[in-house]
């Protein structure tokens, strides 16, 4: 029997690297929060108000807090976020590039026995049969080892040729790594834009249930992928509407190939449109409200304008925004000093790069020509990625992209349009993929070596021969082909594993420089204390909090994040919504919010009837956090009409009498 001498295909190396990824990511449950800038987790995490896309996952966190530390609940997260990043990209390469990874047993060889004594009487019974009788007995044996024989070589021709010579392990794990370390991942990470890595995690899924669905279009099947996009809609609305176009791209050169098996493709398409009824039913709840221009999510949208457009486009310092979406960067928190990109740091961050789309594009060439089907595809979102993730400011498909913003209903909703470079990522995960295995072709000595290995163990028949290419013109997925050059030992496959190194060095930040990390901590005692104060003396009313900003530098975090003392105390506030980016200098939405920022603010410290003012828009607490530059709103201590509840070198909290 063939044993797995290669550690990088046993389960084992798979959990080693996915928890090696996350120690360096300081992801073990070492008590305390992260801290990045929008994933705010507090104790008591709040139950959603509004019905929103994201509602039910929101509730569910609220269950999950009041089961376990807050904390608990946001690792998990994060651990199963990446965790379905490196799985999905490793099962998408399996099945469309490398094969199976599960492995055939060979059968066990039968050890010879000693012959019992009734074996020996019944061998002297047969030694007195006439010659005939013994000839026959004989050629009856001969046929059933013959017929064992050729069953056992069948065998080790589809098995142990398979187990052999079979696709570089390395390629999943190299897949999953990359789609799992790369500056998209990167950049979201400490940003703490959780859900945008949670629809992108799902993409590979979505894409191998699009393939499932095409090759066998059953009702299972449209009902897994719409439950996935229904899925994708409550963990990531925006990532909903980057997983509908890759569908229907998937579908169209689908059709196309197989355009002339017309009952084929009329059948898939039923099934297809079955998906799109399926998950927009289950998005009902909240979708038909967004249609009708209804509900948080319909008036966050209809707030967007040009401002947004300019803020949150995608940027193009140094290489141009194609240039920088090809490094799967431009996104518009890189010129924020929010984190520390890896060319900041790392001259030789080139080399990596140079590697993976020297990659990249050897595979490309390599799929079209062997897999012409899936490079159209793969193409195609990789285009798709760069035209849309470009935004309105490209040259070019600018134009292309404002038009859609004006015409295509909810696409103005896609402000930020450096999400559509997950597509790239998707993309380059493919095609290095492939890259890797074009690559190996080149060793033809390690090839031979393994064809004879298989032509031993089948020395016993000369009737199988393995020394020929086996070439496959047309299969499910259109034109294809597959060579024995790319089959590779076990031994060898250690060689590979130095490309490895390529998704890693890609983020240098997160292996090399832990001062780089997220801040790992708790909130301030006095914090806590203020929440005590509220919850005792609380009888209605809102909180103003104060700085006035939506993001700040916070010394307990160690960098920016969004005030999370509003979430924090759990009670109804009023704070800044201003991002303060761009052309964006002002609060939307909140009347109140929005008549403080403009009436109050500016003579905050000076206004005689303050008191009186906040309590037309029925605030009655007001809360100061001494981080940034609170010594500028610092100015409740002996006002008249203020009374300190509780105040330490943290925080203050003051009560309108």
């Amino acid at each position: 029997m063939l044993k797995r001498s290669n550690f990088l295909q046993s389960r084992w190396a798979k959990v080693a690297l996915i928890s090696l990824v996350f120690l360096v990511m300081q992801l073990s449950f070492v008590p305390g929060y992260i801290f990045v800038p929008d994933m705010v987790f507090v104790p008591d995490m709040p139950a959603p108000t509004a019905v929103t896309s994201i509602f039910w996952f929101e509730y569910l966190l609220y269950l999950l807090s009041k089961i376990m530390p807050a904390w608990v609940v946001q690792r998990l997260l994060l651990l199963a976020i990446l965790a379905t990043i490196f799985i999905g990209a490793k099962k998408m390469i399996e099945y469309t590039v490398n094969g199976s990874s599960s492995f055939a047993k060979a059968p066990e060889d039968k050890q010879k026995k000693t012959k019992t004594a009734d074996e020996r009487v019944h061998a002297k019974v047969q030694r007195g049969k006439t010659k005939e009788e013994r000839l026959e007995i004989k050629d009856k044996r001969l046929k059933i080892k013959d017929k064992q024989q050729k069953a056992h070589d069948s065998y080790l021709m589809t098995h142990v040729s398979n187990e052999a010579t079979r696709p570089i392990a390395i390629v999943p794990i190299f897949a999953g790594a990359l789609y799992l370390l790369n500056n998209f991942v990167y950049t979201r990470f400490m940003t703490g834009q959780w859900a945008v890595l949670m629809g992108y995690a799902l993409l590979p899924f979505i894409l191998l249930a699009t393939l499932k669905l095409l090759k066998n279009p059953t009702r299972k099947q449209w009902l897994t992928l719409g439950g996935l996009l229904a899925l994708t809609g409550v963990l990531s609305i925006h990532f909903l509407g980057i997983s509908v176009i890759m569908t229907f791209i998937v579908f169209m050169w689908w059709a196309i190939d197989e355009r002339a098996n017309k009952d084929t493709v009329k059948r898939a398409a039923k099934s297809y449109l079955m998906t799109q009824i399926s998950w927009l039913l289950l998005s009902s709840y909240w979708l038909l409200p967004l249609i009708l221009g209804k509900g948080q999510t319909a008036d966050t949208i209809s707030s967007f304008g040009v401002d947004d457009l300019t803020a949150y486009a995608t940027t193009g310092d140094g290489i141009g925004i194609f240039g920088n979406l090809l490094r799967l960067q431009g996104f518009w928190a890189d010129n924020g000093n929010l984190y520390l990109l890896p060319q900041d740091t790392h001259w030789w961050w080139w080399l990596p790069l140079a590697v993976l789309l020297y990659l990249v594009i050897k595979g490309a060439f390599w799929s079209y020509k062997h897999m012409r089907f899936y490079f159209k595809i793969f193409a195609s979102l990789l285009a798709a990625g760069l035209v849309l993730a470009a935004g309105t400011k490209a040259p070019i498909v600018g134009l292309l992209n404002q038009f859609l913003v004006d015409h295509i209903p909810l696409f103005s909703g896609y402000r930020e349009p450096q999400k559509f470079a997950g597509l790239i990522a998707l993309a380059y995960v493919y095609f290095a993929g492939c890259g890797l295995l074009a690559f190996a072709q080149s060793n033809k000595s390690v090839i031979s070596h393994q064809l004879s290995v298989v032509s031993r163990k089948l020395s016993s028949s000369k009737k199988i021969s393995v020394g020929s290419n086996t070439r496959l013109r047309k299969t499910d997925y259109g034109k294809q082909k597959t060579h024995d050059s790319w089959l590779m030992t076990h031994d060898s496959q250690k060689y590979w594993a130095v490309f490895l190194l390529v998704p890693i060095f890609l983020v240098p930040g997160i292996f090399l420089d832990p001062t780089a990390w997220p801040k790992t901590g708790d909130y301030p005692r006095g914090w806590y204390q203020v929440e005590s104060v509220l919850d005792r003396e609380y009888r209605g009313g809102k909180v103003l909090y104060l700085p006035w900003h939506l993001y700040m530098p916070m010394e307990f975090t160690g960098g920016v994040v969004a005030n999370p003392a509003p979430r924090f105390m759990g009670y109804p506030a009023v704070m800044s919504s201003n991002p303060e980016l761009g052309a964006l200098n002002e609060s939307v939405q909140d009347s109140a919010v929005m008549r403080f920022e403009k009436d109050v603010l500016p003579d905050l410290a000076f206004r005689q009837n303050l008191a009186d003012v906040l309590k037309e828009d029925s605030i009655e607490y007001v809360v100061v956090v001494k981080e940034f530059d609170w010594q500028k709103y610092d100015v409740f201590d002996g006002r008249p009409s203020f009374s300190e509840s509780y105040q330490d070198d943290s925080i203050a909290l003051y009560k309108i009498q």
